[in-house]
């Protein structure tokens, strides 16, 4: 049945009743009043930041986060020698003396690049010592610190990527501005003044880290999961641990339901992981693994938690605490954004990460922490704590709803940060110079004579060995470092003004050359101990007194037996060099002053100029 159509009376009053006209409305006098008074006043505009402020601010915060970024290269552009260390002996100069000289086809120098080191196959190690001995045509320690260090630029820009990816530019600045203080300190200290071990230790976070972030943004372009494949397996092939970056990928790709994905990363793993096994030989000085996990779990968690909390040093109960706490409040933020069916939506690339970190810090103490939980702080290690700190900081953030809250949870992160960084300058800025002292002293005294070698590798006889090959086939040169670019100035002293004390304690054994004398790892301390104590080297004569400054050295061993903490920069060395004095017939002594005060003891030795 065909539908009628309205009329037009019927329109008009379909249109009077759906319009109706405006209802009546009695306002009084004071009504009206108060109406205008409101149609008077601004609506407020939401707040925005000019296009030059923004820029302002931007340059600001870059500016406030390059402060440690600059101050950390400038400690290691200042402390890099190129004099080898520990497992620079092996792993770098008898490395290449068998590369240049033992290797007779290709085959042979494949073998030698993939063979273990320890519990590690160092292949991208190797392969930077191959060029930097092909491009200046001798071992250079100092260019493979320089090296090793720049990773941590590579570090921050990934992590910067990673974070805060839905927010401004000037947001992410501000919120990521604790992270350069976290990542740009001195807690890992040794790695850098070390070539091969900031080479393995520090590019396996940048290998690992950039697998992972690649991984994680795989579903927007094909080439992010061939970079995340071969990311990974040059990291398994960095450091022993960049293995686990397989295993964290595997959750990974389950949650962001990459299932074919999965597949082929598995696939890539099986082959990674075999030929890192394939004629593998468990290291014979190291304690079975799980060994104290089985026999003393105590010890191992123990071990585990100082390792992860190494980072909070002031202290040494505060490792193990911040270790505890720590893992705590990563699995409570887990945990909420689960409950919250956030978890997908969440910042994979750092949940990756902090899994990343935690496998590794449990393959450590499980194969170290047979050797004690002192163990857990050596600084070769310290870049696991850190990176878990930073991780947990930016999940943090990004958990937290609300701009002030999150305001709040930065300043906080940035007063930690600081307080940290502050910490680990405190701490580790004179072991770095005690390690450039004895490495500069160890080549002056061997350019002086070559007789005065020392060596600093816990077998010295194997490290002679090396070291005198390397030099007889080329592929090493001493730094042209001599005493005279080492020596003390001499400031002439009013000789009154040496009053001997009866509060000082010192072991001073100087040893002279034709041209200077020279007083190498001695210490001295007196009543007072204090961290800020100076020591001087006195020389005096009837006819002129000089004082030296010393460079100040580490000495455990003094600290350990006054058992205080405050001595353990007692340790000195100087240079003196004859010629800068008048002539005569000189006595040392030992000036210290503390807050103050000083304390002069005059000691048996004598020389003549």
């Amino acid at each position: 049945m065909a539908k009628s159509k309205p009329t037009a009376s019927a329109r008009q009053k379909t249109k009077l009743a759906t319009n109706p006209g405006p209802t009546p409305t009695f306002v009084s006098k004071q009504g009206l009043s108060a109406a205008a008074a409101s149609s008077e006043t601004p609506v407020a505009k939401p707040f925005h930041l000019s296009n030059p402020l923004r820029l302002g601010l931007s340059a600001v915060m870059l500016l406030v986060a390059l402060v440690p970024v600059i101050r950390y290269y400038d400690v290691v552009w200042h402390n890099a020698v190129n004099v080898p260390f520990e497992d620079d002996f092996n792993s770098t100069l008898q490395f290449i003396a068998t590369y240049a000289f033992d290797t007779h086809s290709l085959a042979d120098t494949w073998r030698l690049i993939f063979s273990q080191h320890n519990e590690h196959r160092i292949v991208f190690d190797r392969l930077v010592f191959l060029a930097d001995y092909a491009i200046g045509g001798h071992v250079n320690f100092r260019n493979q610190i320089l090296f090793g260090n720049l990773s941590l630029v590579f570090v921050a820009w990934l992590l910067f990527m990673a974070s805060f990816r839905s927010l401004t530019l000037l947001q992410k600045l501000f919120y990521f501005l604790p992270v350069p203080f976290l990542l740009f300190q001195l807690h890992f200290w040794e790695l850098t003044v070390w070539g091969m071990a900031s080479i393995q230790n520090l590019y396996i976070v940048v290998f690992a880290l950039l697998s992972l972030y690649a991984l994680s943004r795989a579903s927007e372009r094909p080439v992010w999961f061939t970079i995340a494949c071969l990311s990974a397996v040059v990291a398994a092939f960095t450091s022993g641990n960049g293995i686990f970056t397989f295993l964290v990928g595997l959750p990974v790709l389950i949650l962001l339901k990459e299932y074919r994905k999965l597949g082929i990363w598995a696939g890539v793993a099986v082959v990674t992981v075999s030929l890192y096994f394939w004629g593998y030989v468990k290291p014979g000085h190291h304690p079975p693994i799980l060994e104290t996990f089985l026999h003393n779990s105590g010890q191992f968690f123990d071990h585990f938690f100082t390792l992860t909390g190494s980072d909070f040093s002031a202290q040494p109960a505060y490792p193990i605490r911040a270790g505890k706490w720590m893992l705590a409040l990563i699995l409570a933020l887990i945990a909420y954004n689960a409950y919250r069916k956030q978890l997908v939506r969440s910042n994979v690339t750092i949940l990756a990460l902090l899994a990343f970190m935690y496998i590794s810090c449990l393959s450590v103490s499980a194969g170290r922490a047979g050797f004690g939980v002192a163990q857990a702080m050596g600084p070769r290690y310290g870049i696991l704590s850190v990176m878990l700190l930073i991780g947990l900081y930016i999940l943090c953030v990004e958990t937290t709803r609300g701009s002030y809250s999150r305001a709040a949870l930065v300043v906080s992160g940035l007063a930690l940060s600081v307080y940290l960084y502050t910490n680990s300058y405190r701490q580790h800025l004179a072991k770095v110079a005690d390690r450039t002292t004895n490495l500069e002293f160890s080549t002056a005294l061997y350019n002086d004579n070559p007789n005065n070698l020392i060596l600093f590798w816990g077998d010295p006889k194997r490290a002679k060995e090396i070291f005198q090959d390397a030099l007889r086939k080329g592929i090493y040169q001493v730094p042209k470092l001599t005493l005279a670019d080492i020596k003390s100035q001499p400031t002439q002293l009013d000789s009154r003004l040496l009053v001997p004390t009866n509060d000082v304690t010192a072991d001073v054994k100087p040893y002279l050359t034709n041209d200077y004398l020279v007083v190498y790892q001695a210490w001295a301390v007196n009543s007072q101990p204090s961290a800020d104590t100076q020591i001087e080297l006195v020389a005096q004569s009837a006819q002129a007194s000089y004082l030296f400054t010393t460079r100040r050295q580490i000495r455990y061993d003094v600290a350990n037996q006054y058992q205080s903490p405050l001595l353990l920069e007692a340790g000195f060395s100087s240079v003196i060099k004859k010629t800068d004095l008048k002539p005569g017939r000189y006595t040392l002594g030992v000036r210290l002053i503390t807050k103050g005060q000083q304390s002069y003891l005059p000691l048996a030795a004598s020389f003549d100029v």
